[in-house]
């Protein structure tokens, strides 16, 4: 009876010890190399945000714009030619940020006999 209990602890203490010498293991590797892990990660996360980038660039470019030139009637709006000239379904915001960007205009003010380019959507 004596043997069998002895045995039991030894082997129970075998299990603790090889899973200590892992952790063990695992927190050397981790010392050792820990500016190569910093580094590593780093590396990765400029790749990362790099190819994200890429990817929202050449999504847009699938999508052909073509320029429509209006000149600006008096009472006219910013406003009141993007939802004149807007594409079904395209917010009204959005059409109107993408006229005063193509113009080069920092406000929404516009003057009568401007030549406004909207932009067209095939």
């Amino acid at each position: 009876m004596l043997k069998y209990s002895t045995y039991h602890s030894i082997h129970s203490r075998t299990d603790e010890s090889t899973n200590n010498n892992l952790g063990e293991t695992i927190h050397i590797i981790m010392k050792k190399n820990k500016h190569r892990i910093i580094r590593l990660i780093l590396i990765a996360s400029i790749l990362l945000l790099s190819l994200t980038g890429f990817m929202t660039v050449f999504a847009d470019a699938g999508q052909e714009v073509a320029y429509e030139k209006i000149v600006v009637e008096p009472g006219d709006t910013l406003w009141a030619i993007g939802t004149e000239h807007k594409p079904e379904g395209m917010d009204i915001r959005d059409y109107v940020n993408q006229i005063q960007h193509i113009n080069g205009l920092s406000s929404s003010h516009i003057q009568t006999g401007q030549l406004l380019k909207l932009p067209y959507f095939d």
